[in-house]
């Protein structure tokens, strides 16, 4: 071949066909090689979806049925719901996934429905508001809290001072901080509650160092936020 080319092509040329023959074939080993892991990236994103159909699947073969809920957003479809707190997150920081509801007596472990352990005492705990949360004036917020052996509770807002006290600020017009949220019992078993305008102090006024009780009828069964949570006056 490098004989004919030197009778019938000059030097240069002949540099040149081996220059692009030598730019195509390493294209084509270029265009290969990155092909091959987007094929991979690909199988990768399907894996989640096989695994979401077969969680799906063992919620309906352990006696569960698939709905909705809101959920943390850092929560994917069919969590662990019988650990606390995947879906106990305010409005703001959830979105809606797929869920497995086993019913009052069992939960769903993430592989199926399996019996809910029940505390041998009553107890209360508060998961969201939970600390370093803030809303806006005026905006509804999600309450929401686990409880075992307790029917009914009550809940209450408390607005405390730089000194870790109960205040009653010159701005707030009720009693000695606290914003009674609700005047009649809410059932336990909901888990869950709104605020709305019909409290003690209306719409939860504007406050830096905020925290949620939930109580029981019982004095000493109930739960505070870990932290205190914020809201702020809307621009």
């Amino acid at each position: 071949m490098f004989k004919s080319l030197n009778r019938g092509v000059s030097a240069p040329i002949a540099i040149i066909i081996i220059v692009v023959c030598a730019v195509l074939v390493g294209g084509i080993v270029v265009w290969q090689y990155y092909g091959i892991p987007k094929e991979e990236e690909k199988t990768q994103e399907e894996i989640p979806a096989d695994e979401i159909a077969e969680k799906e699947q063992d919620c309906i073969d352990s006696g569960g049925t698939v709905s909705t809920s809101v959920c943390c957003k850092t929560t994917d479809d069919f969590p662990n719901l019988c650990f606390i707190g995947p879906c106990g997150c305010s409005l703001e920081n959830s979105h809606e996934v797929k869920i497995c509801d086993c019913g009052p007596d069992k939960c769903f472990d993430g592989n199926g429905c399996v019996p809910r352990e029940i505390s041998e005492e009553p107890y209360i705990e508060v998961l969201s508001p939970n600390g370093g949360e803030i809303f806006e004036e005026g905006q509804d917020i999600l309450i929401t809290w686990i409880s075992e052996e307790v029917n009914n509770v009550y809940i209450h807002a408390y607005y405390y001072d730089e000194n870790n006290n109960k205040g009653n600020p010159e701005e707030f017009s009720f009693n000695s901080g606290e914003c009674r949220l609700t005047y009649e019992p809410v059932s336990a078993a909901t888990g869950r509650y709104i605020t709305g305008g019909s409290s003690r102090c209306g719409k939860m006024p504007a406050g830096n160092r905020i925290k949620i009780e939930v109580s029981g009828q019982a004095i000493d069964i109930k739960d505070q936020s870990d932290d205190y949570f914020s809201i702020v006056i809307a621009d």
